[in-house]
């Protein structure tokens, strides 16, 4: 993985060193002229650094578990194909300055190694099973004619959920909203702030998508259950573009990876609740809760101290107890905090039921 890999190199590279050493890299363009069955496809060498190859396997790879980001470029294949070269002279200077036998670059790999045998037990168990059939991403591409504007509202529980949509009901969408930014002038908010842009199924969670896409026009949704709360949703428009042949050509792939990527979201949460569900996990929440209460005043008062040290600091106690306990054995707090990356949780918030809240996705995602 890109960035894991990047955290191995602790040091700043010149730009005209790295340009000096783009110089010596070979990219080979492949002309096959034999017969294509005798080929391992996945041997096929993209580009050489050094020494090192970059085969289409290795891409591939890379490709499927790679950042957005990093697949901006119009040519988004050979961008990031470059993005794997520059990391490969990076990691050769690293080796020549002798970083890889650093305390912290050992502690990066082993957790890098971590990251990669789950990496590969998904490829196994989850990637290669996936298929996406012609005809789905052209079912897929037809869904995508129809688009909706949308306004909506939120709530954290469903008693106001259920008084809002009955309000709704009686008064109107609009006025309702208007009538609770009037009483509510602190909120310093608008109507408009509650209304989508044109968005079609692509940018709809299912379980929404699911509940408008038979509303007609100005219907009011009932209230819709996500994971931080309720939604309600009253339908301005709906708008349906004509699609022909070319743009269905013209949008395949790019339908085709969203249809990968989505199905690759559901079963891999199919997985890992297949695999941990007869682990028997839970999470102690007495532990939590301290960790949690740690963790906020070492945010108030911005320590540079690291927040292993700080717990070891001020609550050497907890550091035996048991986090999490699960069939074949216990995870104490002082494991987690090995892996525990503070960076990860969002500091602006110092509010102990969404730190808490954060704190434990943390848990549940390094117990996986």
């Amino acid at each position: 993985m890109l960035i894991s890999t990047h955290k191995l190199i602790s040091f700043q590279l010149g730009i005209k060193t790295l340009l000096l050493h783009c110089l010596f890299i070979c990219v080979m363009l492949l002309f096959v002229s034999c017969d294509q069955q005798s080929i391992n496809k996945k041997e096929i060498i993209l580009a050489t650094v050094g020494n090192e190859n970059i085969t289409v396997e290795d891409f591939r790879r890379n490709y499927e578990f790679g950042l957005p980001h990093l697949k901006n470029e119009p040519n988004r294949k050979l961008s990031y194909l470059n993005y794997m070269i520059y990391e490969k002279i990076l990691s050769m200077e690293g080796y020549k300055l002798g970083f890889e036998n650093s305390k912290r670059v050992k502690k990066s790999e082993q957790e890098l190694l971590d990251e990669l045998l789950v990496e590969e037990l998904f490829i196994k168990n989850v990637n290669s099973k996936i298929v996406i059939k012609p005809d789905e991403v052209e079912k897929a591409v037809l869904k995508s004619q129809v688009s909706w504007k949308m306004s909506y509202w939120f709530e954290k529980n469903r008693d106001q959920a259920d008084f809002i949509h009955n309000e709704m009901s009686k008064n109107g969408f609009k006025n309702t909203v208007s009538e609770i930014l009037r009483i509510n002038p602190e909120v310093k908010l608008q109507e408009k702030d509650f209304e989508t842009d044109y968005i079609t199924w692509l940018e709809i969670a299912p379980e929404i998508l699911d509940k408008i896409k038979d509303l007609s026009l100005n219907d009011i949704s009932e209230p819709i259950k996500l994971e931080n709360g309720y939604f309600i949703f009253q339908i301005q428009d709906i708008r349906r573009d004509p699609i022909s042949d070319y743009s269905i050509k013209e949008r395949y792939e790019r339908f085709r990876q969203i249809l990968y990527y989505r199905k690759l979201k559901e079963e891999a949460g199919k997985y890992v609740a297949s695999v941990m569900a007869p682990k028997n996990v839970k999470t102690k929440g007495k532990p939590l809760f301290e960790l949690t209460n740690l963790f906020l005043d070492w945010k108030r008062e911005k320590l540079e101290q690291k927040f292993s040290d700080f717990v070891t600091e001020r609550s050497p106690e907890l550091l035996p107890k048991i986090l999490v306990s699960f069939d074949e054995g216990n995870w104490m707090v002082s494991d987690f905090l090995k892996k525990f990356d503070p960076q990860k949780i969002n500091g602006k918030s110092l509010n102990v039921e969404k730190i808490g809240g954060e704190i434990s996705n943390q848990i549940a995602l390094q117990v996986r």
